[in-house]
């Protein structure tokens, strides 16, 4: 199972296949490897899942056939060994090394031999290049392309926003694709809510040369049988299913990983549950369930199945507070809105299976469209003869309907829609001309268009997201063809559908279980978008009437009345529209920045509307960051200190009360930076005390990933740079990205000077050593400062001869390095109580580092600073200073460190050299600071939130707040 990407006959640069292959590496964590030839490129990330010291891709055979591919086959062994038999090797047992072989052998027809699920690229050097994209039968392993047929360049990747990640793909709306999201809650067939860009529809083989461009050709598949009236006997018609379930459910548990399943209490996933505990020893099962009393709730039925078939449950609960931080999250991995409040649930359960150890779940998923289980097509097949079954069949697909959803447009995007056509009168069109019987034309509708792009899409992208392969049993093709042959009395029988199933199930599930009524296994989204809810709040904060107006496809007064009607009489129509809208707008602001109400930068919401605030942590800081929209604060301190208590108030009242960093940002106004950041330092001893000198480059980190969430920032990719201007103190700062993860990454930081520094200018008071008298006697210290102010001490002056010792150091140290901090502050002229000048003590004990003991507010920190990591690697390059003899005793290269803290180590580089202009009695080898760099620094974002408690400001800053919420 991997994610892959590519492009032929186009041109490309490494930083663009790095990011691309970044932004989806979370579906492939375990090998990110790529290969480049004359105007093509194949890349992939691998989650290994079968034998997982081999399939290192790309796969090669000779020099002419190259091949990519994200899947499981299951029949893999089977065509190894006939592989073998015609003369070729294989390295490893890997399922997709057999590929290039299979392909050597067959050419474009060895799809057909594949049994699994895929996505495969195949390049063909041995005559005209020539590139091969394939897609299983069901659709199950989506791959998206942009082809651009003027240049003849093409784009592929097995998500949307690594495709978007080409330079030569726009993030265009397709305009359409509003009334095709609410007609059908997410685009069927090829096009997607993107301009140009297309999915490869299911069964499909795709032919590219630069001579005869993009062809595509639907595979043949076995057809559905003639109908006839052949009634087979129901009990053998059911242990006909259950065989061939039980058959490919055991060949599904196969892996050289764990493997568990996902029983959410219904029929098919605990028949599914039921035959894998049948084959897996000690089988896991996962089930969601919402903190509180809700509708729904699936988790006693879910918990019978798992006692029933003997496997270890796992309850999992998520906060309906917690919502709006994980939609934006949701949406991004789907690349595209998909209306069915489901989208939610399913991210958070694959997150729990991965953190739980798993990367296999086997999942329930299509049985519903094989055997008649959507209540729509009971409906459709029992209405009448002569009635219009059709149109109601339609309908029930809509996440909003049709007349709502019309109501809701502008006068211009109504008539765009009527001159365009709806997709839903294509819809219906296409069921009326299929010339087959009712249940099998909805039955070839919900496989062939509906279960792939709603359906299956979502499941591989979330599932993918947290590193889950997910197995499908139901989607093998001898259940497809055995569900074909079953008339429609074993399906639709009455009130009653999949009724071959329940019979596959009797006596193998509780009967509560079997008597239920069927529900959805998703989010009660009515009940959550009621007043005061958070899923309410935040989406009237986002379907503002400006973001609206700038759009120009929906009404803002028809959409205020939504929200007036789910507050008045809260109902299941009104709800799921105002949830759709929501996605959608979601969708527009993290993809399409230009279609909504705000500004491209992403900043900005409407005035009045609560503080967002984002919590970040960078690796080896003491505390968390919180990062605020600097342009909806004022600048004056005076007005600013009430709202930042307001802000220390609110994290103490949600358990936050130990963050103590403020990260005031937005994006530059200055065009040679990204960022304009400023910092606030928490103090202690109360709620409205704060220092606003100086910077911290662990927060600015915090800021960068906060930032990229915010939209402030493109997405992260390695080798990008983040340049931010530090407006506390001057300071220029550029973060090079190292690696990316989900909401977090790696980087190396560089401190820059705009000219180069005498070095003798970094020591505060003009001399290397300072002796400062404290009440245990008269210590040497050095006071440098790049960017903030630090005082270094050597560690054995305190007595401490080891780096272990330095390290369990504890309160009699700690107090003594306080006494020295507060002599050099009494030197400085500082005020007391502040957060500067900061402190550390330094030892070298091993040859080529130094250890690092640092102190921060209100204690000791648990690593060193940024800026002490900077100014201590500054300060090894000046001699006569501490840091320098120390360093140049443990024999470090001059400017180079290694740094080692009670919680891991770090690099700092200090680039020096010859000083241009030296002041009289400048000497100290006449040298000037250039940069300093940082090294192996992480980030990521824990989590986002709204202040409905903080204060609005207007333009004239005046200090008298007026609240934001009644």
């Amino acid at each position: 199972m991997c994610r892959i990407y590519g492009h032929f006959d186009a041109r490309t640069t490494p930083h663009e296949l790095r990011s691309v292959g970044a932004l989806q590496r979370h579906g492939g964590p375990d090998a990110q490897t790529r290969t480049t030839g004359a105007g093509w490129a194949l890349g992939v990330d691998r989650l290994a899942i079968v034998d997982l010291d081999g399939g290192e891709q790309p796969y090669t055979l000779g020099e002419g056939i190259v091949a990519v591919f994200n899947g499981e086959i299951y029949n893999h062994d089977e065509l190894r060994d006939l592989l073998t038999a015609r003369g070729h090797t294989f390295a490893d047992r890997c399922d997709g090394s057999v590929i290039p072989a299979l392909y050597q052998e067959f050419g474009p027809a060895f799809a057909e031999h594949l049994d699994g699920m895929f996505s495969v690229a195949v390049v063909d050097l041995r005559t005209e290049p020539t590139l091969w994209l394939v897609t299983d039968d069901v659709g199950m392993k989506p791959l998206y392309y942009h082809w651009d047929q003027a240049r003849g360049h093409l784009h592929f990747s097995s998500e949307l926003p690594a495709l978007l990640a080409f330079r030569a793909v726009a993030a265009r709306p397709w305009e359409p694709g509003l009334d095709a999201y609410l007609a059908t809650k997410t685009p069927f067939g090829e096009q997607t809510m993107f301009e140009g860009v297309k999915v490869l529809p299911p069964a499909t083989t795709a032919r590219f040369t630069r001579s005869a461009g993009l062809r595509l050709v639907r595979r043949s598949a076995a057809g559905p049988p003639d109908e006839d009236d052949t009634q087979p006997d129901p009990e053998e018609a059911a242990e006909r299913t259950l065989a061939l379930l039980r058959r490919e459910v055991h060949r599904l548990t196969r892996a050289d990983v764990p493997v568990s399943a996902v029983t959410s209490g219904g029929l098919d996933s605990g028949l599914v549950t039921a035959l894998a505990a049948e084959k897996v020893a000690d089988l896991h099962t996962f089930n969601i369930a919402y903190r509180g009393t809700w509708p729904y709730d699936e988790r006693d039925f879910a918990r019978e199945v798992a006692e029933r078939c003997g496997t270890r449950h796992h309850q999992v609960e998520i906060d309906p507070a917690d919502f709006p931080g994980l939609l934006p999250d949701v949406i991004w991995h789907l690349g595209q809105p998909n209306a069915d409040p489901i989208t939610l649930s399913t991210y958070a359960l694959f997150r729990a299976v991965r953190d739980a150890g798993f990367k296999v779940a086997l999942t329930g998923d299509a049985a519903d469209e094989l055997f008649g289980g959507y209540g729509r097509m009971r409906t459709a097949v029992d209405a009448p003869s002569g009635t219009d079954w059709v149109e109601p069949y339609v309908e029930a697909l809509a996440a909003v309907p049709r007349a709502l959803r019309e109501s809701l447009y502008t006068e211009d995007y109504r008539a765009f829609v009527r001159q365009e056509g709806s997709v839903a009168d294509g819809i219906a069109e296409r069921l009326r001309s299929a010339g087959t019987g009712r249940l099998r034309t909805l039955t070839d509708f919900e496989i062939a268009s509906r279960m792939p792009a709603y359906h299956l899409r979502r499941v591989d992208h979330l599932s993918m997201s947290a590193s889950v392969e997910v197995r499908l049993p139901f989607c093998q093709p001898s259940l497809l063809r055995y569900a074909r042959t079953l008339p429609q009395a074993l399906k639709v029988a009455g009130e009653q559908g999949k009724k071959v199933l329940y019979g596959a199930a009797a006596g193998r599930l509780p009967d509560s279980v079997l008597r239920r009524p069927k529900q959805p296994f998703t989010l009660p989204v009515t009940a959550m978008l009621r007043p005061g809810e958070a899923l309410m709040e935040y989406a009237r904060e986002l379907l503002t009437g400006e973001r609206l107006r700038r759009r120009g496809q929906l009404d803002p007064q028809r959409v205020a009345g939504l929200f007036k009607q789910q507050a008045d009489t809260p109902n299941d129509t009104a709800a799921l529209a105002i949830w759709s809208l929501l996605v959608h707008e979601l969708w527009l602001e993290q993809f399409c920045p230009a279609a909504t109400g705000l500004p491209e930068s992403g900043g900005g919401g409407a005035v009045g509307s609560p503080m967002t605030a984002h919590i970040a942590q960078a690796e080896g800081a003491p505390c968390p960051t919180v990062v605020l929209d600097a342009a909806r604060l004022p600048r004056n301190e005076d007005v600013l200190r009430p709202a930042l208590t307001t802000v220390r108030e609110w994290l103490t009242d949600t358990g936050r009360g130990h963050v103590l960093k403020m990260a005031l940002v937005n994006p530059s106004e200055h065009p040679l930076f990204d960022l304009d950041y400023r910092f606030v330092q928490a103090l202690p001893g109360g709620l409205d005390r704060f220092d606003f000198r100086g910077n911290c480059g662990h927060s600015i980190l915090a800021s960068i990933v906060a930032a990229e969430e915010r939209g402030w920032l493109p997405r992260l990719a390695p080798g990008g740079r983040v340049r931010v201007r530090v407006l506390n103190n001057g300071d220029h700062v550029v973060c090079e990205v190292d690696e990316v993860r989900r909401h977090s990454g790696s980087f190396t930081v560089h401190f820059v000077q705009d000219t180069a520094l005498p070095l003798t200018r970094l020591l505060l008071t003009g001399r290397t050593i300072d002796q400062l008298l404290t009440r245990a006697g008269v210590h040497d210290a050095s006071l440098v400062a790049v960017g903030n102010p630090y005082v270094f001490v050597d560690a054995r002056s305190l007595g401490l001869t080891s780096k272990e010792a330095l390290f369990a150091a504890g309160e009699q140290v700690f107090g003594r390095l306080q006494d020295i901090r507060t002599a050099a502050t009494e030197l400085l002229g500082l005020p007391g109580g502040g957060a500067f000048p900061k402190i550390a003590a330094v030892g070298g004990y091993e040859s080529g580092r130094l250890a690092v003991r640092a102190v921060s507010v209100p204690g000791w920190h648990p690593s060193v600073a940024l800026t002490g990591a900077t100014c201590l690697a500054a300060a090894t390059t000046i001699a006569g200073t501490v840091p320098h003899r120390l360093a140049t005793e443990a024999g470090c290269p001059r400017g180079a460190i290694e740094i080692d803290t009670p919680s891991g180590s770090t690099a700092a580089t200090a680039a020096v050299v010859p000083a241009a202009d030296q002041a009289p009695g400048e000497d100290n080898e006449s040298l000037a600071l250039q940069w300093v760099s940082v090294s192996r620094k992480l980030a990521h974002l824990t989590g986002s939130a709204r202040i409905t408690s903080l204060c609005d400001f207007d333009p004239q800053e005046d200090p008298v707040c007026r609240p934001l919420t009644a």
